[in-house]
């Protein structure tokens, strides 16, 4: 619910990719964040809109804040 509320996010959602998150996530909760669409990731000719990297900083921020600095 906490990671939900910092990215805006009204439900949880599953996706048909990997991670190597996955490994950490038998050790802790684990959530999977970044900035961008999927469809743009990890191609050729990848990029990102700068207003979403923008917006990426001050997501990943508030997790630092929320989960680091308790």
């Amino acid at each position: 619910m906490r990671c939900r509320t910092i990215t805006g996010t009204q439900q949880a959602l599953t996706v048909p990719y990997g991670t190597d998150g996955v490994i950490f996530g038998k050790y802790m909760d684990l959530v999977v964040v970044g900035p961008g669409s999927i469809s743009q990731a990890h191609t050729i000719d990848e990029w990102i809109e700068l207003d979403q990297l923008e917006q990426s900083v001050n997501v990943f921020s508030q997790f630092v804040d929320r989960f680091c600095c308790t």
